[in-house]
């Protein structure tokens, strides 16, 4: 069954994103879930950090379930929809008053690549293959995404991986700073565990601070390009680019776009 499975491990929350037979592709109810059982973790006083994992080990997340997409983004309101739910899950990520970790194995990609984004820090096993296509897909994708990619790496990289769609592998992604550390895959969990257990072992209120602090730094936005790209979003979804990029998808055929 597609959900997100929440744990403790002492005073780390551990949540899965669970659909292991899609390479745990993000249903809507997921989207949903996720952001509440983030905001639950990290409104618990007793959570140091929270790490964000893929069930199984071929993936992270392969994104959003597109198989969804013709019944869940089919017009402009189901669309809206759909997004705010994406956006209110990667906001509880990047506001989260905890330390939040993903811990990367083999795809991320889409909307995984942007709960990846999203978090604090990143620790990958040398099989990554980090990639946003919504380029070959004809959405756009929500600022809560492309924000933290963009800080993270900057504004060259950040369009040179949304524009061309390409993939970025585990070295490559430590160069740019896309990930904090590369490991091999069978050191991926104990290497994030221990990580995980020097933050439980830090001061909650620096931490927490440090938090603020960083985030200070990155969320400066320009009113007039947001309201832009929200009527950009709503463009996408109502194009035949986008229908055509979903049918391409669910066909195993590439798209063929025309740019309306």
């Amino acid at each position: 069954m597609a959900e997100i499975l929440s744990e403790r491990r002492g005073a780390i929350g551990i949540l899965t994103l669970s659909q292991p037979d899609r390479l745990n592709a993000l249903t809507l109810a997921m989207w949903c879930s996720l952001a509440d059982e983030v905001s639950s973790l990290a409104a618990d006083g007793t959570v140091r950090a929270i790490v964000l994992r893929g069930a199984g080990q071929d993936a992270f997340s392969a994104g959003a379930d597109i198989s969804e997409f013709p019944e869940n983004r089919a017009t402009s309101g189901d669309a809206e929809g759909y997004s705010t739910a994406v956006a209110r899950a990667l906001r509880a990520i990047a506001q989260a008053r905890r330390p939040t970790i993903a811990m990367l194995h083999g795809v991320c990609s889409g909307g995984g690549a942007g709960i990846a984004a999203a978090c604090s820090l990143r620790f990958a096993d040398d099989r990554l293959r980090f990639a946003i296509r919504a380029a070959r897909l004809g959405v756009v994708y929500e600022i809560e995404a492309i924000g933290p990619l963009t800080h993270l790496v900057g504004p060259s990289v950040a369009l040179d991986i949304l524009l061309s769609g390409r993939t970025v592998q585990g070295e490559e992604a430590l160069r740019v700073g896309l990930v904090n550390a590369v490991v091999s895959t069978e050191e991926l969990e104990e290497h994030v565990a221990n990580y995980a257990g020097q933050l439980e072992a830090n001061a909650p209120i620096s931490m927490e601070a440090a938090l603020l602090a960083v985030r200070a730094t990155s969320e400066a936005l320009a009113a007039e390009l947001l309201a832009e790209l929200e009527e950009l979003k709503s463009i996408a979804i109502e194009s035949d680019d986008f229908r055509e990029g979903v049918r391409a998808f669910l066909e195993k055929r590439q798209p063929r776009f025309r740019g309306e």
